[in-house]
């Protein structure tokens, strides 16, 4: 879109040295705009006129560089026209943007909305709400995952893949007013991103491609995101090599560069803590000498005062940006002197007028501008390097069809000249058509050229308006929405618009997934227009998955045979062979060490193949599963496993206190059950919410007497139907701030399943978490139970420990009936104690009885407890006191019988 400054300066040169020899054989002179690059959003024909180039270099600086934002704005409210924008790292990210059509204050709503601790944030790369059902399960026990390639354990190379910020890049650039097709030069503002190849450790300037690779290449940190592989190049932060690229600037040609600097000096002691900490501290130290030596390279060096501002801390982009544009404004009385001094150079002939009259023939210019122009009578000498100034600044205006500026002088009087402006006004728009808006209403799409219509056309006027249009396109989503085809005729401007409708999509980087489990994921086909949040949605659900590092999506250009709207989704693939490492210590069982063993993507379907273990000296489980969280494209779900899991339990009994006030329970034996088998469970996923399935257990169970004889001995095979239902939106494990959590089941055993025993039993337990003031959360819960009268002892429910009821042990009381309803108050303190840290007080009412028959309100227990908890790497470390009473109605002077105190610990991972 812009012509090189070279060119420019060399065609006014060469036009000054030959003025003068056609002056001397000729009468008169017209001298007509210069003309540059075609615009072509502008209806009518129109051309940019060249000016003094300003090339803009962008340092890094993290956080620091929101300054970067001021620093456009004061450039743009001055009307300083910026050529080229260089970029490295932050810079990178805001200069690509600006040149895409993102105005300043466009910059500071990203800056301002963008969640920016999420984006540099470590752990999983998507949120809980985007895993399927069985997925949740196993990411909430996922404390340590240790990947394999064969035997051969795989170190991660840095602390996240950065998927976050790759889907941040992805939709910023995809949401700009414009598009590469393939050329930065091709921007609104040509644009340079600087990035660092880390196997070469070359600098790599990225002047053509997809913009959004080029912006993550840039600004990916070390250490904290993975390398950006392209080609056979792992490109991280620019900063490492050219933290403030002047040079790439003046290589291109441009002699006034403005360099703004949001480096930050060295770290103090206290803020050196954490690995990507070190290594900044490193590369700072490394970079001072050539940030220096770029620096001195500048016209114009800007500093804004940013203190002691950490580039790590994004809380501040409001004030960060305000003083990049202080900044700016500081700077401005300089650039404007180059600029002046730019424009003087080229006027290498004398003045050639002494005596002259200046006159303006025509309707339509503005009353400043022709007051301008008039106001050059009060000169002493006029030279015809005004006269073109002054015929490209009306051109420049937009609102003519033909403006030339004659010039006649008297040949009789040395010195003398007439000048006239002559100025010819585009037609006036009488219509606007529109063809191709399936997405938009024509009144809705129309409205930005309608307030052009009944009034001579404004080429510049008309292009804002274009924009105008495919903004409203981005703010629907449709991002890929350009204009394909501007006609004018008779007044009638006819605007035929591609919606971006996908041609083609293309898989790339998976050697081992199938395509159609990639496709599967992804809501948009061929021959749908783009929707930037359908894609997002996609490319969230595809790394999901978990079988790729990262995901990322872009949209394929004319070259290298793909056509325009040719999605292509990059995917790098993750050895599907893992280790899962957790682990539980707490009152009841001491510890557990949870071990799963897993190929999640068996043959490349998508499928898994798991072995899993947890349990300790009081209760073990061996699992072996085969099963897959999608059937194909289908939302059907399948699980086939065979387990085997024993565990020791204590029975309680009654303690005489000699006082109704009091009660206490005392262990009185122990049995052991065991019980294995297999299971096949078949069903469909709502989306990621949650599940309903049918499921078939095939079972032997037994239970020994290890001690006392509460319970006697049981041995029986189980054939049973199960149809079940889970619904899980929380938010997060543990420590949940929103959602619900709802497990419904029905079963029942039949001898038509090779069953031994009969019976039915239902249960539904439904939770939810409502938070307030980002700290306070109420957390509801009710559980209901249901068994006939076969129900034998394994399958029956159970009341007490830590989670499900204050001043009882786990398994206290076991029926065949169950209700418990709990309400806990949680606040998350607004400090921490290393991490995280929790309070709670929980109430809870209950009881479990054997028959329905024995089901009275009156055996109601009641329970209330307080709690601590920490959100710790390991997993959550809770703590807790409580006490359970019950109330007697008819003993009112009373009718409160207390239970002893209860302590709980518990740390680790919650086992199932």
């Amino acid at each position: 879109m812009k012509k090189s400054r070279s060119m420019i300066r060399a065609s006014i040169f060469t036009l000054l040295l030959l003025l003068p020899w056609r002056l001397a054989a000729l009468d008169s002179l017209a001298v007509r705009p210069q003309r540059g690059a075609p615009d072509t959003l502008a209806i009518v024909p129109f051309y940019e006129t060249p000016h003094p180039s300003v090339a803009l270099v962008l340092s890094g600086g993290g956080a620091r560089g929101f300054a970067h934002i001021g620093a456009l704005r004061a450039l743009e409210r001055h009307g300083i026209p910026v050529d080229l924008i260089v970029g490295t790292s932050i810079g990178a990210v805001i200069g690509g943007l600006y040149a895409i059509g993102y105005s300043p204050d466009d910059l500071q709503q990203v800056a301002d909305t963008t969640k920016w601790d999420e984006i540099v944030s470590l752990g999983e790369e998507f949120k809980r709400r985007e895993l399927f059902v069985d997925q949740k399960s196993l990411a909430d026990r996922s404390l340590l995952v240790l990947r394999f390639e064969g035997l051969q354990p795989l170190l991660p190379s840095s602390a996240s893949a950065g998927q976050r910020f790759a889907n941040l890049i992805q939709t910023l650039t995809l949401q700009g007013i414009y598009h590469p097709d393939s050329s930065f030069d091709n921007l609104r503002v040509r644009f340079r991103a600087v990035s660092t190849d880390l196997l070469s450790g070359r600098r790599i300037v990225f002047d053509h491609g997809d913009l959004a690779e080029a912006l993550r290449a840039s600004a990916t940190i070390p250490i904290l995101f993975s390398p950006v592989r392209k080609d056979s190049m792992e490109l991280v932060d620019g900063g490492l090599v050219s933290n403030i690229p002047v040079d790439v600037a003046q290589s291109l040609g441009y002699t006034l560069v403005v360099a703004v600097n949001t480096t930050s000096g060295l770290r103090p002691r206290t803020e050196i803590s954490a690995p990507w900490q070190t290594a900044d501290q490193m590369i700072d130290i490394m970079m001072q000498l050539p940030n220096r030596l770029e620096l001195e390279r500048a016209s114009v060096v800007v500093n804004p005062r940013l203190g002691n501002q950490v580039s790590s801390d994004f809380s501040n982009a409001d004030s960060v940006i305000v003083c990049g544009e202080e900044a700016m404004e500081k700077a401005i009385p300089a650039i404007e002197a180059l600029l002046a001094s730019e424009t003087a150079s080229h006027t290498d002939p004398p003045p050639l007028f002494s005596r002259f009259t200046i006159a303006i023939d025509g309707e339509g210019i503005p009353a400043k501008l022709r007051d301008q122009i008039l106001r050059r009578h009060s000169q002493a000498f006029l030279s015809l390097d005004e006269v073109q100034r002054d015929v490209n600044v009306l051109y420049a205006t937009g609102g003519f069809a033909d403006v030339h500026g004659d010039v006649r002088w008297d040949t009789a009087a040395a010195g003398a000249a007439r000048v006239v402006y002559t100025v010819k006004e585009n037609p006036v728009l009488r219509e606007v058509r529109l063809s191709g808006t399936a997405k938009l209403s024509p009144a809705n799409a129309a409205a930005p050229l309608q307030r052009l219509v009944g009034k001579p056309l404004n080429a510049v006027a008309a292009h804002h308006a274009m924009d105008s249009l495919l903004a409203i396109y981005r703010r629907r989503g449709f991002s890929l929405a350009s204009i394909r085809k501007i006609t004018f005729e008779a007044g009638v401007a006819s605007v035929d618009i591609d919606e971006g409708r996908i041609t083609s999509i293309e898989i790339k980087g998976n050697h081992r997934t199938r395509n159609y489990v990639i496709l599967r994921e992804f809501p948009l086909s061929v021959g749908d227009i783009f929707d930037v949040n359908e894609a997002n949605r996609g490319v969230r659900n595809i790394s999901s998955t978990g079988l790729f590092s990262i995901v990322t999506l872009r949209v394929g250009h004319a070259e290298g045979g793909l056509s325009r709207h040719a999605l292509v989704i990059d995917v790098e693939e993750r050895s599907p062979d893992l280790i899962r490492f957790a682990f539980r210590a707490d009152n009841e069982r001491n510890f557990q060490p949870y071990i799963d063993i897993r190929d999640e993507n068996l043959f490349g379907l998508g499928m898994q193949l798991g072995f899993t273990f947890f349990g300790g000296t009081q209760n073990q489980f061996y699992r072996i599963e085969h099963k897959s969280t999608r059937i194909f494209n289908t939302y059907f779900t399948f699980n086939l496993s065979g387990f085997a899991r024993l565990e020791n339990i204590h029975t309680y009994t009654d303690v005489p206190t000699h006082s109704f006030s009091s009660w206490r329970l005392r262990p009185d034996g122990e049995y052991r059950e065991i019980s294995y088998g297999g299971n096949f469970a078949f069903g469909g996923q709502f989306g990621r919410l949650g599940n309903v399935t049918a499921e078939i257990r095939e079972e032997h169970h037994e239970v020994k007497v290890l001690e006392g004889n509460a319970v006697g001995p049981e041995s029986y095979t189980l054939g049973a139907l199960r149809f079940s239902s889970i619904i899980d939106s929380r938010d997060r494990v543990p420590f949940p701030n929103e959602g619900i959590m709802m497990n419904l089941s029905y079963e029942t055993a039949l001898p038509a399943l090779w069953s031994d025993i009969a019976y039915t039993k239902f249960y539904i337990s439904y939770e939810a978490f409502t938070t307030f003031g980002k700290r306070a959360t109420i957390h509801p819960r009710v559980v209901f139970g249901f068994g006939d009268k076969t129900l034998p002892l394994q399958e029956q429910f159970s009341l007490g420990g830590i989670r499900s009821f204050y001043g009882l042990q786990e398994y206290a009381f076991r029926g065949r009936q169950l209700f418990t309803v709990n309400l806990e108050y949680r606040i998350r303190l607004p400090f921490r104690i290393f991490f995280d840290t929790y309070l709670s007080a929980r109430y809870d009412l209950g009881a479990v009885w054997q028959y329905t028959e024995d089901i009275r309100f009156r055996d109601l227990r009641h329970g209330a407890g307080v709690g601590a908890a920490m959100d710790t790497p390991i997993g959550p470390a809770e703590f807790a006191v409580g006490k359970s009473f019950l109330f007697h109605r008819e003993l009112p002077d009373n009718p409160f019988s207390f239970g002893p105190w209860e302590l709980y610990f518990a740390i680790g991972i919650p086992l199932p």
